[in-house]
């Protein structure tokens, strides 16, 4: 009988090949694979509106225990990242995790917001790491054409224990949108999603 995966990584894809193959192969560095790695693929640029709210509509797909929103741009720098949480789930029970990262070569959440409820603009969605039950419920949150992140993790705030883990674990140049030129990559996205599924199978049979 397959095991659910300890964590539910959601990656939304807009013809960045490179870089999702960067975002791949941070999460398949894990020292801990306890994971599976969804994707939601946009192929002709459909907005903002949209990629926020496949978070929501593509939620039945999340088997996971935790939710992480890593995007086609953003990769772990961390290899320790889900053995670590796995550690702090364990030992303080939160119902959220947040963690640090860089955006745009920036540090989130922004110094000077640590440890307060969330603030418009202060932190990106890979600084969160939310229970399945609090995403489940706040989901619809994400529906926004601007800030979706934040609007979701606002509404958990009100709901949720958060953990503060004083941790770089991603790093995420902000591309606004824009798919990558033309690139040399001989494997489109939908073969490295099947790869990449064969590989979390084996790990959980």
């Amino acid at each position: 009988m397959q095991m659910k995966p300890f964590l539910s990584i959601l990656t939304r894809c807009f013809k960045r090949p490179k870089q999702l193959e960067h975002c791949i192969a941070s999460v398949q560095n894990q020292t801990d694979r306890d994971v599976e790695h969804l994707f939601i693929s946009d192929d002709v640029g459909r907005g903002l509106l949209w990629a926020n709210s496949q978070i929501y509509e593509n939620r039945h797909r999340v088997n996971g225990e935790w939710v992480y929103v890593l995007d086609d741009d953003d990769h772990l720098i961390f290899n320790g990242f889900v053995a670590e949480l796995k550690s702090i789930v364990e030992q303080h029970n939160p119902d959220i995790v947040i963690c640090k990262g860089y955006i745009n070569e920036r540090i989130y959440p922004i110094p000077g917001f640590w440890n307060l409820p969330p603030i418009r603009g202060t932190l990106g969605s890979p600084n969160f790491i939310v229970k399945k039950q609090l995403f489940m419920r706040h989901a619809q949150s994400w529906c926004k054409d601007k800030a979706g992140d934040y609007f979701f993790i606002k509404q958990a705030f009100s709901y949720g224990k958060a953990f503060w883990w004083d941790k770089f674990v991603f790093n995420a140049p902000v591309s606004c949108g824009r798919p990558e030129e033309a690139t040399d990559t001989q494997r489109d996205f939908f073969e490295m999603q099947e790869e990449y599924d064969r590989d979390k199978n084996t790990l959980h049979a």
